[in-house]
């Protein structure tokens, strides 16, 4: 039976309470809170004199100061093992199934669900273990996020095996934080769409005392989990 498009206009929509509505409101708005970054100002217009004998001029063009790239401690120090994802499109579903792992990919270091899934079994992919940091590689924005679950990278996420996992959502804030960002921007290449290549992630400079933080008391829940909760809580 095929419901009419007439009849699909026709259906009531129940709507909560303005109780309930305000309660909402000011319970989303707490959420929202949550996801903001600060704000990167504009780049301005710079001239200086420098000595480019050493050093890669896309460093010295990106920013009046590339210094920045040498103040902290390489993010390679912080991990036992950087992997990038592998093609997992041969072996991909869509529609979850018993036995599989979800693919973790930028949507869902964003905050949403997986959208793939790809047989437990399956080989030459890289694993993603829970408490490994991912990254995406495309784009100027990091959408850094540890990783809770079993999970297979995207080809387009880097995964970050971390020598203390303690570390993972200081870091995770770091990177998407303002500094974080300034300095993907820094090292990013490709004029069409800019991507962080292996060796410059590695060398992204992380300052110890931005990472001194308290760890969050209770494990990270992704942002859509959190929506799907308080929306259709009863």
């Amino acid at each position: 039976m095929l419901l009419a498009p007439g009849d699909l206009l026709d259906i009531a929509v129940p709507l909560p309470t303005f109780v309930h509505q305000h309660a909402l409101t000011t319970a989303l708005l707490s959420e929202a809170s949550t996801t903001h970054l600060d704000e990167e100002e504009a780049p301005e217009t710079w001239w200086r004199i420098a000595d480019l004998r050493g050093s890669e001029w896309r460093f010295m063009l990106a920013s009046p100061r590339p210094d920045l790239l040498r103040e902290g401690i390489p993010l390679k120090d912080y991990c036992s093992e950087i992997a990038k994802g592998r093609p997992i499109l041969a072996v991909a579903v869509e529609t979850q199934e018993a036995g599989f792992l979800p693919v973790a990919d930028i949507r869902m270091l964003s905050g949403y669900p997986p959208r793939r899934w790809v047989p437990a079994t399956a080989e030459r992919l890289t694993r993603v273990r829970p408490g490994d940091l991912c990254v995406a590689a495309p784009g100027e924005r990091p959408h850094a996020a540890v990783v809770q679950t079993e999970a297979v990278a995207d080809p387009n996420v880097y995964v970050l095996r971390l020598r203390r996992p303690a570390l993972g959502a200081a870091l995770a804030e770091y990177l998407n934080g303002r500094e974080g960002f300034a300095l993907r921007r820094m090292l990013v290449s490709g004029s069409f769409i800019p991507n962080l290549r292996r060796r410059d992630l590695e060398s992204l400079p992380v300052r110890p005392e931005a990472l001194d933080q308290p760890a969050p008391d209770k494990p990270v829940i992704p942002l859509a989990d959190r929506l799907e909760r308080l929306l259709w809580q009863r």
